[in-house]
């Protein structure tokens, strides 16, 4: 939604864009194929990109959740990304 580019006081902690995804996501498993068997499922995530000590620039953190077709009950995750550590 918007683009924020700011630091956290004095902390090497910088956000950088805080993103909103809605998703569809198929899928369907087996040998042989059998698209009879496909599953859908349906989710959003919000992700915040970050710079963590200057040493993980293009890193995030993401909070997201997804709800099955057919499924009991959503699916929700907790994601942390901070490339070459």
């Amino acid at each position: 939604p918007w683009s924020l580019e700011r630091g956290l006081g004095n902390w090497p902690l910088f956000f950088d864009d805080l993103s909103l995804s809605v998703f569809l996501d198929a899928g369907a498993a087996g040998s042989p194929l059998n698209l009879s068997q496909t599953r859908f499922s349906l989710g959003a995530e919000l992700r915040l990109g970050l710079t963590l000590f200057y040493l993980a620039p293009g890193g995030s953190v993401a909070l997201g959740g997804a709800q099955g077709f057919g499924e009991p009950g959503p699916r929700f995750y907790l994601s942390l990304v901070l490339p070459g550590l």
